[in-house]
């Protein structure tokens, strides 16, 4: 059984796979060759941040909106 917050997820990952450009691009830092997108999801306080690829999207990483962004995407 899936639960309400892995639904959310499941949904926000189909929603970037389908429209990659819509993320928001404002923790992408500006040394980086790749572009960092974010999308949050609708009834959760959470964000999945992912990089756009020519055949794919890679999802790195789901987090809380009220955590250290910047810090958990550091390097």
């Amino acid at each position: 059984m899936v639960s309400k917050l892995e639904a959310a997820i499941l949904e926000a990952r189909q929603h970037v796979e389908k429209f990659p450009g819509t993320g928001s691009k404002r923790y992408q830092s500006s040394d980086g060759e790749k572009v960092l997108r974010f999308w949050t999801l609708t009834k959760f306080p959470y964000a999945i941040f992912y990089f756009e690829r020519p055949e794919y999207v890679e999802i790195i990483r789901v987090l809380h909106q009220a955590s250290n962004i910047p810090v958990h995407l550091e390097p």
